[in-house]
């Protein structure tokens, strides 16, 4: 119950940083800025602009599946 609690609380933080980011777009921050407030490469600034240009707010949650893979199969794991 805990990774599933903590893996909602890792999705919101995402949203709330790139809804931040988006924020910071409105008030007329370089690119350069954004990249180095958040982190992040030019690349994913760009990836984020798309995702909410053609999803709106959705855009900005991670797609299904886009979290770790586990390690093992649950017959390895037994």
């Amino acid at each position: 119950m805990a990774r599933i609690e903590f893996i909602a609380k890792a999705d919101i933080i995402r949203y709330v940083t790139r809804a931040h980011c988006l924020i910071l777009v409105s008030q007329r921050l370089k690119k350069g800025e954004l990249m180095n407030i958040f982190q992040i490469s030019y690349n994913t600034l760009y990836n984020w602009f798309d995702r909410w240009e053609l999803e709106g707010m959705i855009g900005l949650y991670n797609k299904p599946g886009r979290v770790s893979k586990p390690l093992f199969y649950c017959s390895q794991k037994a």
